[in-house]
């Protein structure tokens, strides 16, 4: 459970190719209510890529991670 306008737990995507981590790959974040903490985030060496999520009222978020393939 999410508290409002509390920051979640870091939300994480891992990004590989042919089973190697895709470093350097652009995450672009979003969500269906409240905020992100950042819009865009890029992989690291290990393929990952994170940020949080602050609701902003009670119900049901959706977190989107995109990555242009």
């Amino acid at each position: 459970t999410l508290t409002l306008g509390t920051p979640s737990a870091p939300m994480v995507v891992e990004l590989r190719a042919n089973g190697s981590p895709l470093a350097g790959a652009t995450i672009t974040w979003s969500t269906s209510n409240g905020s992100v903490a950042n819009s865009s985030t890029s992989t690291d060496a290990n393929g990952r890529a994170s940020t949080t999520v602050t609701p902003s009222a009670s119900g049901e978020l959706t977190v989107t991670a995109t990555f242009p393939a």
